[in-house]
């Protein structure tokens, strides 16, 4: 659901949500971290990815194990000889 949708349809549900005397927030977006797509924080079920696409794309980069932190391989033996 696009961010205007998103802001009208809270709108239509619950109108005494908007006071006259403060001014109307925007919906914060941030970047999809898989597509960069600029995606609306406030409402998605995806969070932090823009849809159900990147959220499995991300999670099968897991499950084959493409995230991983670099170490220096260190033998077992050379652990103790200081």
């Amino acid at each position: 659901m696009a961010n205007s949708e998103n802001f009208t349809q809270n709108l239509s549900e619950n109108p005494s949500n908007l006071n006259e005397n403060q001014p109307i927030q925007p919906l914060k977006s941030y970047p999809c971290p898989q597509c960069k797509k600029l995606t609306a924080w406030q409402g998605n079920e995806f969070k932090p990815f823009c849809s159900e696409r990147c959220r499995l794309i991300d999670f099968g980069a897991w499950a084959n194990e493409d995230y991983k932190i670099p170490t220096q391989e260190i033998d077992f033996s050379q652990q103790f000889e200081h």
